[in-house]
């Protein structure tokens, strides 16, 4: 169906499942860190992105009318 998913809260969910199911002790937030942040980073890189993308496409499709 080509549904829109969020998987984030599937993958901190996960892992601390994992990590509480072998003992709160093998939970590093060391660990935590690059998953979160990239949590974080990734929409905004894509949106970055996607507005560079949307600039250049207009930019190289704009015709000014003198053809």
């Amino acid at each position: 169906m080509a549904l829109p998913t969020n998987s984030s809260p599937a993958l901190i969910s996960g892992f601390a499942g994992a990590g509480t199911k072998a003992g709160f002790s093998v939970i590093l937030i060391k660990g935590w860190i690059p998953v979160i942040a990239f949590l974080i980073l990734s929409p905004l890189i894509g949106l970055v992105l996607g507005y560079l993308i949307m600039v250049s496409v207009s930019w190289l499709t704009f015709s000014d009318g003198e053809t």
